[in-house]
């Protein structure tokens, strides 16, 4: 259970918690969706002190992927997203991530970039839907 968000999801319900180009989402809906990030994060082998990155624009998920590296204990590496491949593949070597949350918009050059030796790392892409109300939907783990 999310306690960062579990206690002003029982306050607050359904009033907004987040709002973006893409909509609102209420407190209980937030706290349903990073507890279901968390145990997602978890199913894939995140270990507490893992680290997971974001390369994304302003929208709701980049709020609830911070929320889940929050509950989880994992360390949460937002990314520039106006940054190309060969940078990309420069943090992910040094922030060592072992998922990568990515924008459908930013996807081909985090595409080039963790195939970039450097960013040997990373182990999972996950997917942000263009349409929020889908969230985080596509995974692909990447074999080494």
């Amino acid at each position: 259970m999310a306690l960062l968000t579990a206690s002003l999801a029982a306050q607050f319900g359904d009033e907004p918690a987040l709002i973006d180009a893409a909509g609102v989402v209420g407190w209980r809906v937030l706290d349903d969706r990073v507890n279901r990030l968390v145990n997602g994060l978890r199913h894939l082998g995140l270990a507490a002190g893992d680290t997971v990155a974001v390369v994304a624009g302003n929208r709701r998920e980049w709020f609830e992927v911070a929320l889940a590296c929050s509950h989880g204990g994992w360390t949460y590496v937002p990314v520039n997203w106006h940054w190309v491949a060969d940078e990309l593949a420069y943090v992910f070597e040094d922030a060592a991530p072992s998922a990568v949350f990515v924008d459908s918009r930013y996807l081909e050059q985090v595409g080039r970039a963790v195939v970039d030796p450097r960013a040997s790392s990373v182990q999972w892409v996950v997917g942000l839907a263009d349409h929020a109300a889908h969230g985080m939907v596509a995974e692909g783990h990447l074999a080494r």
